[in-house]
């Protein structure tokens, strides 16, 4: 009975206050994230972007702009989020500084659909090809292969689905690598920051929690 009390109130406590992620979150000055959120909030190196309606197809799409909270169509509708960040392009010596940086990649995760699957979603140079393997690699080797699926003349897109263990795995990355195609069909080794992943994550699974009626 006691054990069974316990977990109730860690329940209460999760949804009143948050995941100890999300109070260390508070506690760095980081943004509150409340349930149906529609905007966009910077965790660390990534990004949590939430939409109005459901995930887009291609879960690419643009994110709102500024730091918009949440509104009335939100909250009748619901909200779509998906954790974001862009790895800009080196720039060449000819570029002006104040020229907004080109993306060389982009790292999307989401939970679609009605149970919520995990996914990884990449935009990437127009040097993959549809067919390619994409892997993001841990610290410990383990990998998350996704695979291009379609390719436009600026850019290519990779997707896969994610088991649970993967999306925990995210959360407690200590380093995270891309691996992709550039010209010649060499294939790199990117890093993608993961300061801030674990905080997203759980701010992501808050936002997309519907708001009380």
């Amino acid at each position: 009975m006691a054990a069974a009390l316990s977990l109730v109130t860690a329940a209460v406590l999760y949804v009143i206050i948050g995941s100890p992620a999300e109070i260390l979150a508070r506690l760095r000055g980081e943004p509150a994230i409340a349930r149906g959120f529609v905007g966009m909030a910077s965790f660390g190196h990534w990004r949590l972007i939430c939409t109005p309606g459901p995930v887009p197809l291609d879960g690419l799409g643009a994110p709102p702009p500024g730091n918009a909270t949440v509104t009335a169509a939100a909250t009748r509708t619901g909200n779509a989020c998906r954790i974001n960040q862009e790895m800009p392009a080196p720039q060449e010596n000819n570029e002006a500084a104040s020229q907004p940086a080109k993306v060389l990649i982009a790292a999307n995760f989401s939970l679609v659909g009605g149970r919520r699957t995990p996914a990884a979603m990449l935009r990437l140079p127009a040097t993959a090809r549809p067919g390619d393997v994409i892997s993001l690699r841990f610290d410990d080797g383990a990998t998350i292969k996704t695979m291009v699926r379609d390719c436009a003349s600026a850019e290519c897109f990779a997707t896969g689905g994610l088991s649970e263990a993967e999306w925990d795995h995210l959360a407690s990355a200590k380093s995270l690598q891309v691996t992709f195609p550039v010209a010649g069909r060499q294939w790199v080794l990117l890093d993608l920051p993961v300061e801030g992943l674990s905080t997203a994550m759980a701010a992501l699974a808050r936002a997309e929690n519907p708001p009380p009626g």
